[in-house]
């Protein structure tokens, strides 16, 4: 069984209070407010886990980023969507925002091109951020084995593969891949990660976030006369309610999962 070598020294999993979900009506992966990507099944939600550490710290899974320096961190989602803000608080007044979320593509049936992206926005001042992705196929048994070069990775096992495409120069070691970079005001990144061989030709990150906004609040829209009756702040936890169930649907056929974790 593969074991993910030391790296960020996340702090240990507690409980699901220290979690968000997004998801893209094919799976739900689960963040937590450390930013760390803790559970994940893809491409579909009754596949194996490929990121699992929220059960297993040693061998489970993760992909994370975080601050250099890092204190309070807290949760948040964009207004009437199922984008995800993780807020860090760093000393000197500094900022970082790590923004999650999965493109939909409703039509699909199948969930040929799974992608989740994170995009990393600095306020105050330069952040340094450290990276790990630390996926393991098959209920952790499988880690993948990489190739590629700087930004662009390929992860392959015998139960899958995954691809990476990063701000910055990653590096193998262990299993995993780790960097570390500075996010400046402004800048806008994004680290990207997918199902598959290799990245598929797809929009710019900013124009899949924007449609991806787009989706959730035409959804909220569509059925906004259900909740038109309640008063704020009722109004906003009936639409959250809303978008978690809407989350834990499939696309095509409308089931419900029980829960995001198998």
């Amino acid at each position: 069984m593969a074991t993910i070598a030391p790296g960020l020294g996340l702090p240990e999993p507690s409980t699901l209070h220290d979690y968000g979900a997004i998801g893209n009506l094919h799976s739900v992966a689960l963040v937590s407010r450390h930013g760390s990507i803790d559970w994940l099944c893809w491409p579909r939600f009754a596949s194996p886990s490929l990121l699992a550490r929220i059960l297993d710290t040693r061998t489970g899974g993760h992909v994370a980023i975080r601050p250099e320096g890092a204190g309070k961190s807290h949760q948040r989602y964009v207004a009437s969507t199922n984008l995800l803000e993780t807020h860090f608080e760093l000393p000197h007044g500094r900022r970082l925002t790590v923004t999650d979320f999965m493109p939909v593509e409703p039509e699909v049936s199948e969930p040929t091109r799974p992608v989740l992206l994170r995009g990393l926005e600095a306020t105050g001042g330069e952040v340094t951020v450290d990276v790990e992705l630390s996926p393991r196929f098959n209920y952790g048994i499988e880690a993948p084995r990489w190739t590629g070069r700087d930004d662009r990775w390929s992860g392959q096992s015998p139960s899958g593969s995954v691809w990476v495409v990063s701000p910055a120069p990653l590096s193998p070691s262990g299993g995993a891949l780790r960097g570390s970079w500075t996010v400046r005001p402004g800048d806008g990144q994004f680290l990207e990660f997918g199902w598959g061989p290799r990245r598929p030709d797809l929009e710019p990150p900013e124009r899949l976030k924007s449609r991806t906004i787009g989706f959730w609040r035409s959804w909220v829209a569509a059925g906004r006369s259900r909740s038109s009756r309640a008063r704020d702040p009722e109004r906003t936890l009936i639409e959250r309610s809303e978008l978690v169930l809407k989350l834990l649907s499939q696309a095509t056929s409308g089931a419900f999962v029980a829960a995001p974790t198998t």
